[in-house]
């Protein structure tokens, strides 16, 4: 949520670090005035934020032109002429998703699992140590480490664990193994954090200090969205800045995403952050990562639409963390998102399934239901709510099924069932979820660990932690 208080000029000296986060983040402090190109950083800015309006207009053509013949003439001619890097061909993805499902599946019978895991840590190994199998990492360490646990191997164990949580810090496998071993980082994370410094300028990298400035003056005249692309223009390089700087993007990033809206500005910055400096990992700054009071736009043009007052009011009997951990996935709170599929809004859900849900709750035949109405967040919230309370019913109140049904359809998850044989490890049906049908559902079981863990962050940084607790059903969280 943005601060009601204008921006604030320091006088004090810029490179010192006399202004703590929890300052910064509470009054909107902004180091622009330090800077002596303030003036033309302004000026620029604007152009900037015009061309990202109309970048096809006259006034863009000539300002991608003049970006052209003379790069430098502008702060951010390398944004207005950087192209997008395609992601390269997986090549043979699919054969190492099939081995990762044939170790699991191996692994489902706890009677045999030391011995299969043997050669579950061959395949496992292999596939870590693999870039291109990078969405299989989280989950190919987490089975690495049970499988050490149960071959009694502490010391593998312990190095795992370390590299789960460095490499995937709030993950829901991360997640998994700090409960199983009743770590007490969870309580150290969860803990009231100390106040950083901060600083509002990089002596480390120079060059990023004019985007730093460009992203408060867009601030300051209620661009937020150009300056969220600058802001993850800069993501990359920000990495190898001073830790105090980039607590001060945190910062500005939050109240952009209190504005664009959207969640995804804070993550860019908050998730390497905590990658690099595991001690930043906190409950402060977790909060900014996963907002409870987080306001957006509703029908009524002056008020604001809280979050948790939003999922309170038309939470049915699910979960209500569970429920915030599914919106916060689908569309990272912006309630006009929309995605190329044709969802729209906080729920994202399609046309079709909102009417016929809609429908059914106003006992209406000839209802209809248009993106307009999907773009309100309560409309959004009420209608995707019982839908997904209706699929809860569906399948007999497992969360793994209902959230998986909710990214890939009932249908489809209907159709796995019968392919494959009961499994018996709720933590293996989350990970094969899909994983032996070669085709784009195979990104179901991410989808699945994204919203259990961000479920279970909702439900421990607004609530008493009882770690030892695994929720309704008998899931891990």
């Amino acid at each position: 949520m943005k601060a009601l208080i204008p921006f604030v000029i320091f006088t004090a000296s810029l490179h010192a670090q006399p202004f703590a986060f929890s300052y910064v983040h509470t009054t909107q402090a902004t180091g622009l005035s330090f800077d002596p190109k303030a003036d033309k950083i302004r000026r620029e800015s604007a152009v900037f934020a015009q061309y990202r309006r109309y970048p096809k207009s006259s006034r863009g053509t000539e300002t991608w032109q003049n970006c052209y013949e003379n790069p430098d003439s502008h702060f951010f001619c390398e944004i207005i002429l950087n192209e997008r890097e395609k992601n390269p061909d997986p090549g043979t993805a699919k054969e190492k998703r099939k081995k990762f499902f044939d170790a699991l599946m191996a692994l489902d019978n706890e009677a045999v699992r030391p011995r299969q895991c043997l050669q579950a840590r061959k395949v496992l190994s292999e596939l870590v140590n693999d870039p291109s199998a990078y969405s299989l990492h989280a989950r190919s360490y987490y089975w690495l480490w049970s499988c050490a646990k149960i071959l009694n191997d502490s010391e593998q164990a312990a190095q795992i664990a370390m590299t789960l949580n460095k490499k995937f810090p709030v993950a829901h496998h991360t997640l998994l193994v700090m409960i199983q071993e009743e770590s007490p980082r969870l309580e150290e994370i969860l803990s009231e954090s100390p106040d950083w410094p901060v600083r509002f300028r990089s002596d480390l990298i120079p060059s990023l200090n004019p985007f730093i400035a460009g992203i408060e003056a867009l601030m300051e005249n209620n661009e937020d969205g150009a300056a969220a692309v600058l802001g993850l223009h800069i993501n990359a390089k920000l990495q190898d800045a001073e830790p105090e700087l980039r607590l001060y993007m945190a910062s500005l990033m939050s109240r952009v995403s209190a504005s664009v809206p959207s969640v995804l500005p804070i993550a860019r910055v908050l998730v390497p952050l905590f990658q690099g400096l595991p001690d930043y990992l906190s409950a402060r700054l977790l909060r900014l990562l996963f907002p409870d009071d987080y306001r957006m736009p509703g029908p009524d043009p002056i008020k604001k639409t809280v979050f948790r007052d939003l999922i309170q009011e038309h939470k049915l009997d699910l979960d209500p963390h569970l429920l915030k951990g599914l919106i916060h996935q689908e569309s990272a709170l912006n309630p006009r998102a929309a995605s190329v599929a044709g969802a729209y809004g906080l729920s994202q859900m399609l046309i079709g399934t909102a009417g016929d849900q809609w429908r059914l709750m106003s006992k209406q035949p000839d209802a209809a239901v248009t993106p307009a109405m999907l773009f309100d967040p309560v409309f959004a919230v009420k209608v995707g709510a019982a839908d997904f309370q209706r699929r809860l019913k569906t399948f007999g109140g497992n969360r793994v099924l209902a959230v998986a049904s909710y990214n890939a359809g009932e249908t489809g998850v209907k159709n796995w069932l019968k392919e494959v044989k009961p499994i018996r490890d709720q933590q293996i049906l989350a990970d094969v979820l899909f994983m032996n049908r070669m085709s784009a559902e195979t990104h179901v079981p991410q989808y699945v660990a994204a919203v259990l863990s961000k479920a279970f962050w909702y439900a421990h940084l607004y609530r008493a932690p009882k770690f030892g607790t695994t929720g309704s059903n008998s899931e891990r969280p």
